[in-house]
């Protein structure tokens, strides 16, 4: 595709430096694949929207961080410090999982939940558009 055939009227960044269409434009059904398959990988559903950290076992970081070529090709993940060599991120998992939901849109909140004698971290996922868990 080249840039004469892009609708002028599309935000900036959905062309990319080189003049290319962003991977927004490009993959929006990869994209879409890949969210569905970490929420379902998490145990997000559009009835139970909360992640609570300590549920996230090694099992499920594993899958997550094998995700990582599809990611990089379908998103704009260069400049993702979890993917950036000899740079250390405290929860890698946690830290995709956030970058891919703003890319998309998707809005995700972090809160403390006290129960009993500890604190559990937690993330909200705040969905406007049901279709993912179509």
């Amino acid at each position: 595709m080249d840039k004469q055939n892009i609708d002028k009227s599309n935000k900036t960044d959905q062309i990319s430096k080189a003049g290319q269409p962003s991977k927004a434009v490009r993959f929006p059904k990869q994209r879409l694949q890949i969210v569905k398959n970490i929420l379902n990988t998490i145990g997000i559903t559009k009835d139970n929207n909360i992640l609570i950290l300590k549920s996230m076992d090694t099992d499920i970081q594993e899958k997550i961080l094998n995700m990582e070529d599809d990611i990089r090709r379908y998103f704009n993940a260069g400049g993702w410090h979890v993917f950036k060599k000899g740079v250390e991120v405290d929860r890698p998992c946690v830290s995709i999982i956030k970058r891919i939901m703003k890319e998309m849109n998707i809005e995700v909140i972090h809160y403390n939940k006290y129960n009993k004698n500890e604190i559990l971290s937690c993330y909200l996922f705040n969905f406007d558009d049901n279709s993912l868990f179509e």
